[in-house]
């Protein structure tokens, strides 16, 4: 309201003694007139109370920083505040280059994985700069929950980050054999594509040196063992050059 009352607008009339003002723009001062009417029981007239109030509302709604922690550490309360006030922002990097999905993706909560797929969060969103998407991030900490979730929600899984490789190199960089078998498994992973410098799954698993239960399951999904990478060098003199020497006594002749 002005000094003059002109612009006064009624907004509640009733008997509660409690009532919430929504949908006023941040940052913004606000003056309320309260006009409180009792009846007198020993006369017939009003006895009328007037005052005023003024208030500032806040000027910050939840902040991206705020978002994707509670993308990461599953607040759901904290995830719905940025929703109501900012619901096109789903998909809003942080400053490392990373989605709230994926953010989920990495902590492997499922129902926030849900939630924000349900809200629009786009599955095949890759980080800014590494090009590293939500189903890559899942299959390399092993949620294997995520992975199908994300699958089942039409994840690219031939997609490749800035070093050309894809879901089914994470889940084998992250040393997760039951992963790497749900994605072969399910269609969702290339055993023989090749990253940047021309390493199979396989490759990546001697040089890393993975458990051997995921060189063993790459093989029986039919690894290309006469694969060579961009230096020429096949998974035998891989093997040797890294002394892996537990992956060469299970590697074929």
């Amino acid at each position: 309201m002005n000094e003059n009352n002109k612009n006064d607008v009624v907004i509640y009339r009733g008997f509660h003694n409690y009532f919430c003002v929504k949908n006023l723009s941040g940052g913004h001062n606000y003056k309320f007139k309260l006009e409180v009417e009792s009846h007198n029981v020993s006369s017939e007239n009003s006895v009328v109370g007037i005052a005023t109030v003024s208030c500032t509302t806040k000027n910050d709604c939840p902040s991206i920083t705020a978002f994707h922690h509670s993308a990461y550490q599953n607040l759901p309360l904290l995830f719905r505040e940025f929703l109501d006030t900012r619901p096109h922002d789903i998909n809003i990097y942080n400053e490392l280059g990373e989605s709230g999905l994926s953010k989920a993706c990495a902590a492997g909560h499922n129902d926030m994985v849900l939630t924000l797929l349900q809200y629009g969060s786009d599955v095949n969103l890759p980080n800014m700069f590494t090009r590293i998407t939500p189903l890559m991030t899942a299959a390399y900490h092993g949620h294997g929950d995520i992975i199908r979730i994300l699958a089942r929600n039409d994840a690219d899984a031939t997609l490749k980050d800035i070093n050309s490789k894809t879901a089914l190199h994470y889940a084998v960089d992250g040393s997760h054999n039951d992963a790497v078998k749900m994605l072969l498994e399910g269609n969702w992973g290339d055993v023989n594509s090749v990253d940047s410098k021309g390493w199979t799954p396989l490759m990546r698993a001697v040089l890393m040196f993975t458990n051997l239960d995921v060189i063993k399951t790459l093989i029986s999904y039919g690894s290309d063992l006469s694969i060579k990478d961009k230096n020429g060098q096949d998974i035998w003199q891989l093997a040797h050059l890294s002394n892996n020497w537990k992956a060469l006594k299970i590697l074929p002749d």
